[in-house]
């Protein structure tokens, strides 16, 4: 039996495609009184498309979406309160895996345009991280 893994990447770039448009959507709704259950879902895309791009060696996306779901974890823990500037820099990050993704897709490896976009993304996740006035001390 011969097994194409370039059949199995197809299915992970399938599922970050609809991972990816879960996190946009719950995204485009998040407030400071959105359920945690909405979050939970966002959350679980995030962690799925990280988990999944680990097993096919797509470094760039896991290390990205690793940022992307600390964040999340913590609104969902009720660590941190959902402000706009939060809720900005997570719709860009979905922006910047959605790029790194097609570069994947389209075999042009981790570096190039997308890579530096989710670069930019990444200094204002950590940012936010960083940032203790949206922390609820939860």
């Amino acid at each position: 039996m011969i097994i194409d893994p370039a059949r199995f990447q197809e299915v992970f770039f399938e599922e970050a495609r609809e991972a990816l448009a879960v996190m946009e959507s719950g995204l485009l709704s998040l407030t400071a009184e959105t359920p945690r259950e909405a979050i939970d879902d966002v959350f679980r895309a995030a962690h799925s498309m990280k988990g999944s791009s680990g097993i096919f060696g797509f470094q760039e996306i896991t290390q990205f979406t690793h940022f992307v779901e600390t964040l999340l974890d913590q609104l969902r823990l009720g660590e941190r309160v959902a402000t706009g500037a939060v809720r900005d820099v997570l719709l860009e990050s979905v922006d910047a895996l959605a790029a790194l993704v097609e570069a994947r897709r389209e075999q042009r490896g981790p570096g190039g345009r997308s890579a530096e976009s989710a670069s930019e993304v990444t200094r204002r996740l950590e940012a936010v991280l960083a940032d203790t006035g949206s922390r609820t001390g939860g």
